[in-house]
């Protein structure tokens, strides 16, 4: 009897013991909560399309001048110059693609978010088809022999636009970007010189390439984690520059015979105007672009 109530004591106590020791046993910690969204970030690269419209005005400079040489001995040489300008409109529509890279950074505690804002530097290149075609009539047509100005034509079209532009923008919201952008621009014309005192060695098509310069400002807003959209007006300007050079040489029988040496040339000066809607998508690429958060300088 003694043996059995021992037995029972021993198990009750090493029941309670680990019944205290359940109890003083600490708790397993709460579960992290969710991370927060990753914060949005131009950093990156984008490849997208647009379409718009174009406006462009060319001015025409018209310089003739004949060199009358009397071939006696010696020969004697007298010359006359007749200069004249106009000036037209071209407009037409432009499509085509842009390529490039953001990288975004800020100052404050602020940068990136509302209130705070920050700042977007990047590099683009763009390159459109265009249709932006005007005519005219030859400017020394029209200012000295007006009646002939129906058989004076002169017609170009502006058939491609490229550029090369660095950027900087401010995010006023993390998704909404205000930018200006500059850099190097180039075009191609096609002209119709047909009629004209081209016509002294007949009519002429020149394909013509110019090489200029290009501004503009836009805003652009990321509507999805990789889709963004904007809208952009821009400056082009190309310039003066001589189009062609036309030349004819030929001699009147008489006592003394004369020579005349005509030469014509046609010199323009060209600036174009563009509206352009259109869309990016933004990729990660090296490391940049989603889930990263702009850099932020803290002072």
């Amino acid at each position: 009897m003694k043996r059995f109530l021992l037995a029972s004591v021993a198990t009750i106590a090493l029941v309670g013991t680990a019944s205290a020791a359940d109890i003083y046993r600490k708790a397993p910690p709460p579960a992290p909560p969710p991370a927060p969204p990753p914060a949005f970030s131009w950093t990156g690269c984008f490849v997208g399309a647009h379409v718009g419209w174009g406006w462009g005005k060319k001015d025409d400079d018209e310089i003739f001048t004949v060199d009358e040489t009397r071939l006696t001995n010696p020969p004697t040489t007298r010359s006359f110059t007749v200069q004249a300008s106009n000036s037209f409109d071209t407009s037409g529509a432009i499509f085509g693609g842009q390529i490039g890279c953001d990288y975004q950074f800020g100052f404050g505690k602020g940068a990136g978010g509302f209130g705070g804002g920050a700042w977007v530097i990047g590099i683009q290149g763009d390159i459109a088809g265009a249709d932006i075609n005007g005519f005219s009539t030859d400017p020394l047509v029209t200012n000295f022999v007006p009646f002939l100005s129906p058989f004076g034509r002169i017609a170009v079209k502006e058939d491609a636009l490229a550029s090369v532009t660095a950027r900087l923008g401010y995010a006023v919201w993390p998704q909404a970007l205000l930018y200006v952008r500059g850099g190097a621009a180039w075009t191609h014309d096609r002209w119709d010189l047909h009629g004209t005192f081209f016509g002294l060695l007949g009519n002429h098509e020149v394909d013509n390439t110019r090489s200029g310069w290009t501004v503009g400002v836009g805003a652009e807003w990321a509507f999805a984690p990789n889709w963004s959209a904007f809208v952009e007006w821009d400056h082009y300007d190309f310039g003066h520059h001589d189009l062609i050079t036309d030349s004819i040489s030929f001699t009147i029988p008489g006592n003394p015979p004369r020579r005349f040496d005509v030469t014509d040339t046609f010199n323009e000066k060209q600036r174009v105007e563009t509206f352009k809607i259109g869309v990016n998508y933004r990729f990660n690429l090296l490391g940049f672009g989603k889930g990263k958060a702009p850099v932020v300088a803290r002072y």
